[in-house]
């Protein structure tokens, strides 16, 4: 009997350790999370191009040629790198998020290892390594506002024009495809260093 009451106290300590030990790097990537949020971030729209190039990370991403003009890139100081969606309609133009800084509808995120995030959002591969530090694809945070843009379009009264439904529909069907092809990893990395 006193055996079985040392191994209980022995398992328990074990987890009491290893709770505080999670507890405690859970809080720090929180802390770490919540300061991205607030350190500037910088807007980069590139309607023009196909690719977009992490000075910092050291890495450039081509897109699909068919991106041309529908997406937006928001970089923030820690490294992470939000990629959205930017449509022709108003609903896609919309900041949700415009307290972060962050216009256009997420489609997914760049992250190198330390920043994975503990929010709900899936990890969908390594894009790159770089001097040591992994690059992952990270599903949008929070959940999809693509749904926004269906939801406009199938308005059912007065509050938006029949031009606004037209162009979100379109928009949905665009950014549907576009984050099938980010979710698909149908785009090439380079490295520029």
């Amino acid at each position: 009997m006193k055996r079985y009451i040392v191994i209980f106290i022995f398992l328990t300590a074990v987890y009491l350790i290893s709770s505080i030990i999670v507890s405690n790097k859970t809080n720090k990537q929180e802390i770490n999370n919540a300061e991205n949020y607030i350190n500037p971030c910088v807007l980069i729209a590139n309607n023009d191009e196909c690719s977009y190039t992490n000075e910092k990370g050291g890495y450039e991403i081509i897109f699909p040629e068919e991106w041309k003009g529908k997406y937006i890139i928001t970089e923030y100081s820690s490294g992470e790198v939000c990629i959205g969606f930017y449509g022709k309609s108003e609903t896609s133009r919309k900041s949700y998020l415009k307290s972060l800084g962050r216009y256009g509808l997420d489609l997914g995120w760049i992250v190198d290892g330390e920043h994975i995030p503990i929010d709900g959002s899936c990890t969908i591969g390594e894009i790159t390594e770089i001097d040591g530090v992994q690059y992952f694809l990270t599903t949008a945070r929070g959940g999809s506002y693509i749904p926004e843009l269906a939801i406009t379009a199938n308005a059912n009264d007065n509050t938006v024009s029949e031009n606004e439904k037209y162009l979100a529909l379109q928009d949905s069907k665009e950014a549907v495809k576009m984050r099938d092809d980010l979710y698909d990893m149908n785009f090439k990395v380079r490295l520029i260093r």
